[in-house]
Parts: C-alpha cells; sequence; structure tokens
C-alpha cells in the first residue's frame, strides 16, 4: 500500500532491520522521541508491530531517504486508531502521514501521544481541531518498596464487573468494556470494600516495560490506602518487568502516591496526548 506526492512515499513495511537505526537516532533527540519508548526497545517493539494483524508500521521517504517511521493500532470495527510510535523531524514526514489518515481513516478516531517539545505534530494537531490533554509527567519503577498489606485487592471476577464498569473512566477510548474485551493486553486489578468495588487498576502485560494505564479510587475511600495497594500488586503481577506511568504535571498527591512507592520523575520524557477526529 503506497502513497505518492511530487516529493514523498508512504509505505507499509514489514523490513524493519532497515529502519531500526534511523528510529533510534530519532529517538535519542530530545524534542523528538517518543515517550515511554525505551530506544534499547525499539526494535522489539517493530518486531511485535509487524506480526500484530492490528498494526501497521508506516515509513515515509524523501526520494529514497527515510524520513519518519510511525505504528499505527488500527481498529476497524471501532473506528479507531492510536499512533504507537511516532518519530521524525521532517515536516514533511508528518504532512504525509496526516494525508495518509486521511485518505484510509475517514471517520475514526485517531489518538496520539507525543513529545511537547514536538512543534511540528502540535501545530498540525491544532490546524486539524484535535483535542489536547494535559501535559503529562514520566516516571520510572526503580526500586521495589514492600508492603505488607494488599489487603482488599484482586484480580477482577464476574462478581466484581458491574461494579468495575460503573466507575471506570469513560473519557478515553480504553473504556472498561474494551479492556475486558482485552484480556490479553491488560491485567485488571480491583479495590473492594465489603463486596463493593472502590477502585481499580488497568495493567498492559505485553511489553518489557509496562503501564498502569489507568488507576482510580472513588472520592469517599481515598487516604485509605487503596491507591497504594493497587500500585504493589500490579507491580507483583509485572515482576521482573519493568514499569513505568504518565501522570498529569500538575497532579501533586499522584505523584506523591507514585514516588511512595518506588517511582521517579524522567526528567525530559514528559508526554502530550491528543486526539483528531478525521
Amino acid at each position: 500500500m503506497k502513497v505518492r506526492d511530487v516529493e514523498h512515499l508512504v509505505t507499509v513495511t514489514s523490513e524493519i532491520e532497515k529502519y531500526v537505526a534511523f528510529a533510534r537516532q530519532i529517538n535519542a533527540d530530545k524534542d523528538y522521541s517518543q515517550p515511554l519508548l525505551d530506544s534499547d526497545l525499539i526494535e522489539e517493539k517493530l518486531e511485535r508491530a509487524v506480526h500484530n494483524a492490528d498494526d501497521r508500521v508506516l515509513a515515509v521517504f524523501d526520494k529514497e531517504k527515510i524520513i519518519g517511521l510511525f505504528v499505527l493500532l488500527v481498529i476497524d470495527d471501532e473506528k479507531y486508531v492510536e499512533e504507537t510510535m511516532g518519530l521524525s523531524r521532517s515536516q514533511g514526514a508528518y504532512i504525509e502521514l496526516f494525508a495518509y489518515l486521511s485518505q484510509y481513516f475517514n471517520g475514526y478516531q485517531i489518538d496520539f501521544s507525543f513529545n511537547p517539545c514536538n512543534e511540528i505534530l502540535r501545530n498540525i494537531l491544532k490546524t486539524k481541531n484535535a483535542l489536547f490533554r494535559e501535559e503529562q509527567q514520566k516516571m520510572v519503577l526503580k526500586q521495589i518498596l514492600e508492603i505488607d498489606d494488599i489487603s482488599g485487592i484482586e484480580l477482577i471476577d464476574d462478581k466484581y464487573i458491574r461494579g468495575y464498569l460503573a466507575i471506570h473512566d469513560t473519557s478515553n477510548y480504553w473504556n472498561g468494556e474494551r479492556v475486558l474485551e482485552e484480556p490479553d493486553r491488560f491485567y485488571v486489578l480491583v479495590a473492594t470494600e465489603e463486596n463493593n468495588v472502590v477502585g481499580y487498576l488497568d495493567l498492559t502485560k505485553n511489553y518489557e516495560e509496562n503501564e498502569p494505564y489507568d488507576v482510580f479510587v472513588k472520592d469517599e475511600y481515598r487516604r485509605k490506602g487503596y491507591g497504594k495497594k493497587l500500585l504493589a500488586k500490579a507491580i507483583e503481577l509485572n515482576n521482573p518487568k519493568g514499569m513505568s506511568l504518565m501522570v498529569d504535571v500538575d497532579n501533586v498527591p499522584a505523584i506523591r502516591l507514585y514516588t511512595s512507592i518506588g517511582f521517579d520523575k524522567v526528567e525530559g520524557q514528559n508526554c502530550v496526548y491528543a486526539t483528531w477526529n478525521v
């Protein structure tokens, strides 16, 4: 599948070994690196993408020189696309990416996560009237601190599904229903009190560095330690793999919580999320 204009070529590729060095070079640039992407894991991510039927790896060329590499998660039944990797310093590459997205995904919701310093992508998204969310801070688990009491925390089962769905965030694509439909992609933990669901944590499971994708505790049950317990159980499930997360830069209570359980801030790896409805 190719899209050509006068100067550039966009192609869906499976020949990832040709482009790993380019991807690592861009990811080493503090202004264009992909948040949450470890350069040592780029080849693994690309390899997994070319073997996943829902992923597309796009390479953008200027004549024969690669100028952009992108990975898209495509869920056609839901008319949803997520750009899970975007590496380029070229305005031309992003223009061609958006031309490709407009051509093949008209009527879809497309989510982006990108480096706050990437003004090329930000400005194009602004012209598309994309919805931007708060800038987020990357944190990485540096040490595992022992939490003696994780009572009230367990993997979800049928009796807790209704309570989980009732309190789950519905503003993002990965709402409770979709998370539950992907048991090979997510662990789901619930915090319970007197058999009522009072909090939850959705944790990715397929990566060398996984992410607590969504963490929530009901207002009236906060300051009871449920957030810390959910995280402790998530770390236990995820061990020995690494863990990182994103948190709003101004969410001081959450940052304190993550720090208390062994996460450290990673400077220069903040992230902005945006949604474009094509």
